[in-house]
């Protein structure tokens, strides 16, 4: 991944499509390249690093398409219904590949006379500030409410009800709890005791772990650091002392 993304912006493209994607979409590069300005990469069939920018629009299409981790923080949904079973059958009414060439003078000087006019506003919607995206939100996505039109970002609610990381671990905070209440436990009894009697915490933790075997201590105070203190549905992990066995793990609720 981080040798095509770098190869596509040193080339200077200006839109890429992820096309049709039928697996989770999750990348430590894309995640990179979606909040930083620039991105540094080493230039193919040579020993030379380059920055290049980044100013590029990405999309990615695919059915019931899935965002998996932190990638899900940085992408809005759009949703497509042709509200039919062949969809590759549609007649329209306009070519598109013809129509907005054609009117690409009058459609620019429209989106920009909507950005100029929200600019001069004074009365701008009062928004929750969008970390990391605080440039756009304060434009794009504050003209777009401006203008009558639903917030961009109330798309973001379905793409974290669907994260699996996310769904993953508000399974395995609510199973602890469950088994545990607010009681601190070590890993390695935890995992003991809900052999014994919690068979949810159980999956929930083989399914987060990726465990096919016998649950591993390792394995699951791992994924508890790399998980601690991130907030779902109220509940989180929190480290709750150290012993001469261990980390202390509890479930908090805020």
């Amino acid at each position: 991944m981080s040798k095509r993304v770098f190869s596509l912006l040193f080339e200077g493209a200006g839109v890429v499509v992820l096309d049709n994607l039928e697996q989770p979409l999750t990348s430590e590069t894309l995640c990179t390249v979606l909040t930083e300005p620039t991105y540094k990469g080493r230039v193919l069939g040579k020993s030379e690093m380059q920055s290049v920018s980044t100013n590029v629009t990405w999309a990615a299409t695919g059915n019931n398409l899935l965002l998996r981790g932190d990638i899900t923080t940085r992408f809005l949904l759009c949703q497509l219904d042709a509200q039919m079973e062949r969809p590759e059958e549609r007649t329209f009414q306009r070519n598109l590949d013809e129509y907005i060439p054609a009117r690409r003078a009058k459609l620019v000087i429209a989106g920009l006379t909507i950005l100029r006019a929200h600019y001069l506003a004074t009365d701008k919607p009062q928004l929750t500030p969008y970390g990391r995206f605080e440039a756009w939100s304060d434009t794009v996505r504050s003209a777009v409410v401006w203008c009558g039109l639903p917030d961009p970002l109330d798309t973001r609610k379905e793409i974290d009800v669907n994260d699996p990381v996310r769904e993953s671990l508000k399974a395995v905070l609510t199973a602890w709890r469950n088994a545990f209440g607010n009681k601190k436990m070590l890993v390695k009894d935890a995992i003991v005791d809900a052999d014994e009697g919690s068979r949810a915490l159980v999956e929930t933790l083989e399914n987060a772990c990726g465990d096919r075997g016998p649950l591993s201590a390792r394995a699951v105070g791992k994924w508890l650091t790399k998980h601690k203190e991130r907030r779902v549905n109220g509940l989180r992990f929190v480290k709750a002392g150290e012993g001469s066995f261990g980390i202390y793990w509890r479930v908090k609720a805020d």
